[in-house]
């Protein structure tokens, strides 16, 4: 196949993939989680939600045992298993884990997806030297927030690093609940005030996605005793 070749039929997939996530968007499954897929299929189109991937590999190595929290149809857990030791992915929807085991579960003998409430229940492993929490936090009340921050850093050994992300709750129609007992978030610093109750290192930085739409990006290290 020559260069003229291989670019027409380069295309050819991108034309068709880009068809396919009009049509997924317009009929759409309401799952949060879905996001995922229909960015996945519309390519550098839409790189904002799979920033987190680049993110969430920054600590990631191939000695690191990684959790992802509340991890949806499984694209992140999947990329990130390509470099770790093991990820854990889990998640309350019965149907997103379906969805990841589908496309995702066998491609990676080192990923494996659980349905596990992140509140009430145990974590797989009793410790992981990196956690995942992208855009879970804002599903949860405050209260529950707290009760999940404390499970992350107790299963996080001396050096283990947790990183998230939430969007900024101020910033208009992101289609998350901002209404009732949500842990919405509408600063940095409140986002900051939050991590301390359990980390000693926060760092926090601002991805505009556009459509006004902001996601506070978070990395805790130096967990309390």
């Amino acid at each position: 196949m020559n260069s003229e070749e291989l670019e027409t039929k380069t295309q050819a997939v991108f034309v068709a993939m880009t068809a396919l996530a009009n049509e997924y968007d317009t009929n759409r499954p309401r799952q949060p989680w879905y996001d995922h897929r229909y960015d996945w299929l519309r390519g550098p189109d839409n790189w904002t939600r799979l920033e987190r991937i680049v993110y969430g590999g920054r600590y990631v190595t191939d000695k690191s045992d990684v959790l992802d929290l509340c991890c949806g149809d499984g694209l992140v857990s999947h990329c990130i298993a390509q470099r770790a030791r093991r990820v854990n992915g889990l998640d309350v929807d019965p149907d997103a884990l379906i969805h990841a085991e589908l496309h995702y579960g066998a491609l990676a003998a080192s990923l494996d997806f659980f349905y596990r409430n992140i509140i009430t229940d145990t974590f797989p492993l009793d410790s992981y030297d990196v956690v995942l929490w992208f855009d879970g936090l804002a599903y949860l009340t405050q209260a529950d927030g707290r009760v999940v921050l404390n499970k992350v850093a107790d299963c996080l050994p001396s050096g283990g690093v947790l990183i998230g992300s939430t969007p900024l709750a101020s910033l208009g129609s992101i289609g998350y609940p901002l209404s009732g007992d949500r842990h919405r978030i509408f600063a940095a610093e409140e986002l900051r005030r939050f991590l301390a109750l359990c980390f000693r290192d926060i760092e926090i930085w601002e991805s505009n996605w556009g459509n006004g739409r902001t996601q506070l990006y978070f990395i805790c290290k130096c967990k309390k005793e």
